[in-house]
């Protein structure tokens, strides 16, 4: 098959390829369509949009009639969902036609070719940041930390959540720096503590976020 891209996502990746005519496959019947990962047939799940594809799991071959409906020429677009992040995948894809021998009985399975495999990064969250240190002034509070990993995509920055900033404050970052800074400061903080009885402080949380097409 005609092999488009392989797009990296969150713990998983797309590989999209164009389906063969009967022209390509020498004779013989196809059988399914068979995905290389790091040139080796793939064992997991496969998906057709929404659509768990039924897999035949020992030759790994998929054989769901979804695929077998479509025309000569169309893009496919197959998703597999359960790959580690932080981790590099070469991805392509190659048709498996059968043979099956009237006297014998016997039945082969037989391999086409397949395309040079492109190779991509699949990611997942980054790491925390670890915080050395926090210091409170008037309405304010700044806080230092290290460095994270990216786990598989660079940093694009950091943020705090304030839960003095409401009932939805881990839904909106109370501040933001880029991913070279190692410092972040938060204003407009509330002096004191938010329970004068039992001296309980203000929550917070430092996270950094990574970015893929503009797409935290």
């Amino acid at each position: 098959p005609k092999l488009i891209a392989v797009e990296p996502g969150c713990e998983e990746l797309q590989v999209s390829f164009r389906m063969q005519g009967e022209e390509s496959w020498n004779g013989y019947p196809l059988y399914g369509y068979q995905v290389l990962v790091n040139g080796k047939p793939y064992e997991g799940a496969v998906k057709f949009g929404s659509r768990n594809l039924d897999i035949d799991k020992e030759r790994h071959v998929i054989t769901d009639g979804a695929l077998r409906e479509l025309a000569a020429g169309q893009t496919v677009i197959l998703t597999m969902p359960e790959l580690n992040g932080n981790t590099e995948y070469s991805v392509t894809v190659r048709a498996v036609t059968v043979d099956v021998d009237p006297d014998t009985e016997t039945t082969t399975y037989l391999s086409g070719d397949y395309e040079t495999a492109q190779t991509v990064t699949v990611w997942t969250k980054p790491t925390a940041p670890v915080i050395t240190d926090t210091i409170s002034g008037n309405q304010t509070f700044t806080v230092h930390y290290r460095e994270a990993d990216g786990m598989g995509l660079p940093i694009a920055g950091y943020a705090v959540f304030y839960e003095g900033k409401g009932d939805s404050w881990l839904e909106e970052p109370a501040a933001e720096v880029a991913a070279d800074a190692r410092e972040i400061t938060v204003t407009g903080a509330i002096n004191g503590y938010k329970s004068e009885a039992d001296k309980t402080g203000w929550d917070y949380r430092l996270a950094a976020f990574t970015e893929y097409k503009g797409v935290r």
